[in-house]
């Protein structure tokens, strides 16, 4: 079978290398490639994707290619995908079940749960536990750099602003804040368009409204998620803690020196089997991303949130261990540095149950099989 994978590191890698093992002529490009591509290396069988515009998804439907969406981001919004149709060939999947009703909702019927697989054949058992606890990511682009117009240029804002305007400006910004704090205080994700939208000032604040609902909530959630993220790993710096992400990590005085450079997608797993822990704090974002499965597969022990998001992938106590605090992260540290055998009962016991669940190689038959029958069913 002939398969673009339009490139994207994190969710396709394992994807994408696993096809290729199994036999598939796969190949890659970025988004904005992705017809030329086609239309230069002749046609293909299915196109994978991650949440991509309607062109491409129109590029396929008009020339009789299968096509794989893959929805990762609990945020999305299904009206995005309006101009698709239950009649166009797309498989939607998505890891994550709470997009499933959303998607329902909006008159899609082909939204099915995949969970994420992970590549077994590359992801090798064995901790080496030089460190005791190692953190991989990035302190997320928080409201204040992703949206400028609403936090990070606020100051120079109301510089320019009459005394009316400023006073507003810095209301809406106080009420942000306020939200902001209401949702560190909960566990799960952020979920709750209704913290915005039953403040009518926030509502009807013109800034607001540049953008559309869903995403509004999303980076009040990002926010939340990069003060939590931070204060944990602040909480940490006691042990023996190798963070790896991006520079911006040399911003935050007590983790700088805690920082150990990037890493790649295909260098994640020799990094997680550096630390006797591995911490996970996602709050916004799906938990069932690649690095949790790689963390439960390779002999670190993952703790991580416990929320809905969990989505039964793993079980709590048995397999991972999960907190409902950043308070409680530090204690489970303490707790499974000081047990090396309740420690190795579960990180085997995780291993066994990716090996069982998530192989690659058992969930990719299926996936190929759907897509192909989606296909086929195009009117």
């Amino acid at each position: 079978m002939k398969i673009l994978a339009v490139d994207h590191p994190i969710v396709m890698s394992d994807i994408v290398s696993r096809l290729g093992e199994l036999g598939h002529n796969v190949f890659t490009c970025g988004r904005d490639e992705a017809i030329r591509v086609i239309k230069d290396r002749g046609p293909v069988d299915l196109v994978f994707d991650v949440q991509t515009g309607p062109e491409l998804n129109e590029y396929c439907a008009s020339e009789g290619i299968g096509k794989v969406c893959w929805l990762v981001d609990w945020v999305i919004n299904p009206h995005a995908f309006r101009r698709l149709s239950d009649t166009d060939g797309i498989l939607l999947l998505s890891p994550f079940k709470g997009l499933i009703p959303r998607f329902a909702a909006a008159g899609y019927k082909h939204v099915h749960y995949f969970p994420p697989g992970a590549n077994i054949n590359r992801l090798r058992f064995g901790n080496t536990g030089e460190v005791d606890v190692v953190f991989i990511g990035d302190p997320i682009s928080s409201a204040k750099y992703e949206y400028p117009a609403l936090l990070a240029d606020c100051e120079q804002m109301t510089g320019e602003l009459n005394e009316k305007g400023r006073a507003a400006l810095e209301e809406f910004i106080s009420r942000l804040e306020r939200i902001i704090e209401e949702q560190m205080k909960t566990p799960g994700d952020f979920t709750a368009p209704e913290l915005v939208e039953r403040d009518p000032f926030i509502r009807g604040f013109p800034l607001y409204q540049e953008y559309y609902p869903e995403s509004f909530p999303y980076m009040l959630g990002k926010e939340a998620t990069s003060r939590l993220r931070v204060g944990a790993l602040e909480a940490l710096t006691g042990h023996n803690l190798e963070i790896y992400g991006p520079p911006a990590w040399l911003d935050f005085p007590k983790l700088a020196p805690c920082y150990k450079g990037g890493v790649g997608y295909e260098h994640v797993a020799r990094t997680l089997v550096r630390g006797k822990v591995t911490v996970n704090v996602s709050r916004v974002f799906n938990l069932a991303i690649c690095r949790v499965m790689e963390a439960a597969s390779v002999g670190t022990l993952l703790i991580t949130e416990e929320r809905e998001g969990t989505d039964g992938l793993f079980e709590p106590g048995a397999e991972i261990v999960t907190y409902k605090s950043v308070e409680e992260i530090g204690e489970h540290v303490e707790r499974y540095l000081a047990d090396n055998s309740g420690r190795a009962a579960i990180t085997k016991s995780a291993r066994a149950r990716v090996e069982r669940d998530y192989d690659m190689d058992k969930l990719l038959p299926g996936i190929l099989e759907m897509a192909m029958d989606r296909r086929s069913k195009r009117q």
